[in-house]
């Protein structure tokens, strides 16, 4: 929706919508266990890091290519994710 809205001129929505982003990944960060995780939480910290940078970037800098190379990434750790076995012993049924 932000790069929509970006290529539409409508900063307000544009804006709302990265900022919507980077609330997701401020609690994606924030949910990060770093006693049990080990060296894979520390590197999506790293990540999640540098999508807020990059979405920070693309909001001041209207810069469409920097949403598909986050949207991108984010396809990727998506896909990783849903190799894993599910935690939840009742999900796996």
């Amino acid at each position: 929706d932000a790069k929509r809205h970006m290529g539409l001129g409508h900063i307000a929505e544009k804006s709302f919508h990265i900022s919507r982003a980077s609330r997701i990944v401020i609690g994606l960060r924030a949910a990060l266990n770093f006693d049990d995780g080990g060296e894979l939480a520390l590197n999506l910290d790293d990540l999640y890091g540098y999508f807020l940078r990059r979405l920070t970037a693309a909001n001041v800098q209207n810069d469409a290519d920097m949403l598909d190379e986050i949207y991108g990434l984010t396809l990727e750790v998506r896909q990783a994710w849903s190799t894993l076995p599910p935690l939840n012993p009742a999900a796996r049924r």
